[in-house]
């Protein structure tokens, strides 16, 4: 993946309102991960402003604002276990406004407890 092809994805995203996950996104390479991070905070920024199109790479997109960008990321990624810290640090900071969640092994009764805890 590069930014090109990322930033592609993301303007189909933003013209249909589709939904995209994007698995692994700290297996990119750093670069592009800060590029691509500044690219999610400029859609982010339209769908705040309430905007029903916005400047994205240069170009005018239009903007249906049922967009969603998942993300998942892994620190334990063996290939990049000493620079994924910081570089996911500046992700987290560029796109303070996505929602984060941890997921985990967990055993049964784990599991259990959380489900009854939102009924």
């Amino acid at each position: 993946m590069n930014v090109q092809s990322l930033g592609s994805i993301f303007k189909g995203l933003c013209q249909t309102g589709a939904w995209g996950c994007f698995d692994e996104f700290n297996r990119i390479p750093i670069e592009v991960l800060s590029v691509v991070s500044t690219q999610v905070s400029c859609i982010m920024n339209a769908i705040r402003e309430k905007r029903n199109e916005f400047d994205f790479m240069g170009e005018i997109v239009k903007l249906i604002p049922a967009v969603g960008i998942f993300i998942t990321m892994n620190p334990g990624y063996a290939g990049r276990t000493g620079q994924i810290r910081g570089s996911t640090r500046c992700a987290c900071v560029q796109l303070r406004r996505f929602r984060c969640a941890l997921c985990a092994v967990h055993t049964c009764a784990v599991a259990c407890e959380h489900m009854y805890a939102h009924l």
